[in-house]
């Protein structure tokens, strides 16, 4: 699992770090050096080398510094690399390049590497240098390496208290150039007025297993580590307390890709997208056994923010307790135009405290979002008009599959989920329960302006609107919602629609559902429509409760597309504290068919200007039997209505006598 791989990282690097903190080199007679090197070696024999004017190694010759060696820079001057370097000490003699505080030196200004070269980088610290100037010279603090096939091998080394006055405040590779950094702490260096404070990486590539990327900071992007046009591979690594004023406050990519297997990015910050991570111009990011936690952004997506084409896929990631204080939030994940696959991950905790800061688990915009097998829990929009506690979604293609939504929080609308503006949704397996609404509707599910939706075999149970509508799903604005095989029970509305409220010309399908134990304080304690569209087929609605209406309250139904149609539905044991146990109706109209209305109280209908059509239907009519072909008021004899069977049991009246 990822905790346990990266406890091992953090404590090998701890050991790596204190033995290159502590580490000394030898006590030989000070070497005087500058301008060309030839091929040769620095002996710890004869260290520390003090750099009194700009080094080069020119091309087709290799320097070799041996273990133990100091380089000590007693001027601001470059050392520059056009062969190769090979800097390889061992765990007991590391090599150190330093300014050299004796002779009142606090800067050096770098190592430029170039001429397609391998040059390595083992048991090394640098420290104290500053890329500054006029470009390239400003950018790559410790280490500026471009050229096709030039080549960066880092190993069980250390690079803090670098700076550029750009980018790259430790590090900067570009032009074809690679990196490869392996048990290696990149820590506390700051790009000064551009980006990756502490990695940057522009048309090359980057390798980083089993390394610390931490407090760094950039004033522009990606404070821990910058991308464009590039690829990366992060395997075992921590990027955390990274910071970005900009965007990406662990790692921004921009146009490029990166694999991303058993890393931990913990507590990065960004002053705007992707607290952790963030994607611009159509970038790529395949996310493994990994955890982003406790991220913060100022902006959108404080786990995670993608846009422009970009695509995120997530497996086996936890992502939680990331805050987002954006204007519209995302404070786990943000995709905006982008596509989003995760799977067996988890979405739990995570914040958005904006003023309109919607989807605290997922804000996804005009997206491609797929969810499988990834509970969305404990998530909290707490901005005054924060939508979608768990997960938000405008304009979207999504498909949430075997992914409980439970226990989340909006301040505003759809505790749960939130579908607004056309887009379609397939919600499968994935119960919605126990999630709250605080000032407006849709305590498990708000689904607004026209999406396609569909819940299969998904219940909705437990959640609350405080105050308003629709205590399971609130459905309006020509939103039309199916749900099949998928219980709305055991929810509560602080007005209409206990279990379900449509309204404002919506579109309610249910099928094979039961509506049971719901409560709302006003009417409908089962379900609520007005001016709107209700279909339902082999449904139960039974022991909910309302002041008026206690299974159905009905309002201005019954012209053009504002239909209600119950078919084999069973209306049992429902209670108005007012009028209406099984249907308060309305200016409204009804048609009933192979449907059972029996035991509501106080009495089965209460029509104002009304009508209701049944046929074939057994209802407690307490004028003998309720108009139309077939009716009946007979007890239709449940199987066993103590607990809940509500099937006509051996020799009902009601068996076989459907049309």
């Amino acid at each position: 699992m990822y905790s346990l791989r990266n406890q091992s990282t953090r404590a090998a690097l701890a050991a790596v770090y204190a033995a290159l903190l502590f580490a000394t080199g030898g006590a030989g007679a000070d070497t005087l050096v500058s301008g060309q090197v030839q091929t040769g070696s620095w002996a710890q024999a004869n260290s520390p080398y003090r750099v009194v004017g700009t080094i080069t190694v020119p091309p087709g010759h290799s320097l070799t510094i041996e273990p133990g060696v100091d380089v000590l820079f007693d001027a601001n001057v470059q050392f520059i690399v056009q062969g190769a370097l090979l800097a390889v000490g061992t765990s007991t003699d590391s090599i150190r390049f330093l300014p050299n505080t004796d002779v009142q030196i606090t800067q050096w200004a770098g190592i430029r590497i170039s001429g397609g070269e391998t040059s390595r980088f083992h048991y090394v610290r640098m420290s104290g240098a500053n890329a500054t100037g006029s470009a390239p010279d400003d950018r790559g603090g410790a280490i500026y390496a471009f050229d096709d096939g030039t080549t960066i091998d880092v190993e069980n080394s250390v690079f803090s208290g670098n700076r550029a006055a750009t980018s790259g405040g430790a590090l900067y590779v570009t032009n074809g150039a690679s990196i490869t950094l392996v048990n290696t702490m990149v820590i506390g260096n700051t790009a000064a007025n551009g980006t990756g404070g502490g990695l940057a990486v522009l048309t090359g590539q980057g390798n980083i297993a089993n390394t610390t990327i931490a407090r760094n900071s950039a004033s522009g992007q990606g404070g821990g580590a910058y991308a464009s046009a590039s690829s990366l591979t992060i395997t075992s690594s921590i990027f955390e307390w990274n910071t970005a004023t900009g965007a990406g406050g662990g790692l921004l990519l921009s146009g490029s890709g990166a694999s991303i297997v058993s890393a931990v990015f913990d507590t990065n910050s960004s002053g705007n997208d992707g607290g952790a991570i963030c994607l611009y111009n159509a970038s790529t990011v395949d996310i493994s056994s990994s955890l982003i936690e406790r991220n913060k952004s100022s902006d959108e997506g404080a786990g995670i923010f993608a846009n422009a084409q970009s695509i995120v896929t997530i497996d086996d990631t936890p992502i939680r307790r990331n805050r987002s204080s954006a204007y519209y939030g995302g404070g786990g994940i943000y995709v905006d135009n982008a596509t989003l696959t995760m799977t067996s991950s988890v979405i739990e905790e995570n914040y958005t405290t904006g003023a309109y800061g919607s989807g605290a688990g997922i804000r996804a915009s005009n997206s491609t979002v797929r969810v499988f097998d990834s509970p969305l829990t404990g998530n909290r929009a707490t901005g005054s008009n924060g939508n979608g506690g768990g997960l938000y979604a405008y304009s979207c293609d999504l498909i949430l599959s075997r992914s409980p939504v439970t226990n989340n929080f909006a301040n505003d609308e759809g505790g749960g989920i939130a579908l607004w503006n056309y887009g379609t949704a397939i919600v499968k397996d994935s119960p919605v329960r126990e999630n709250e609404a605080g000032t407006l509707n849709g305590g498990g599910v708000r689904v607004y302006n026209r999406p396609n939706v569909t819940f299969d075999n998904s219940p909705i149970v437990g959640n609350t609107a405080t105050l308003l509508n629709g205590g399971g799903i609130a459905v309006t604005a020509y939103s039309n919602v199916r749900l099949i095989d998928s219980p709305v029970d055991s929810n509560f509305a602080g007005q209409h629609g206990g279990g379900v409220a449509v309204w404002d010309n919506g579109i309610l399908r249910l099928t094979n559902s039961s509506v049971d134990g719901n409560e709302s304080a006003q009417d409908g304690g089962g379900i609520y429509i007005e001016a709107a569209a209700l279909t339902m087929l082999n449904c139960s609605v039974t022991r909910n409760t309302g002041v008026h209406g206690g299974a159905f309250r009905l309002v201005n139904t019954g012209t053009g597309t504002k239909t209600v149609s119950l078919m084999n539905v069973t209306a049992t044991e429902n209670v108005a504290t007012g009028t209406g146990g099984g249907i308060r109706a309305f200016q409204a109209s009804a048609t009933i068919m192979n449907s059972i209305f029996w035991n509501n109280l106080p009495i089965e209908f209460y029509t104002d200007e009304s009508t209701i059509s049944a046929t074939y239907s057994d209802i407690a009519y307490e004028f003998d039997v309720w108009p139309g072909d077939g009716n009946i008021n007979i007890d239709p004899l449940f199987t066993d209505p103590f607990n809940a069977v509500w099937f006509p049991g051996i020799g009902s009246p009601a068996i076989d006598a459907g049309n």
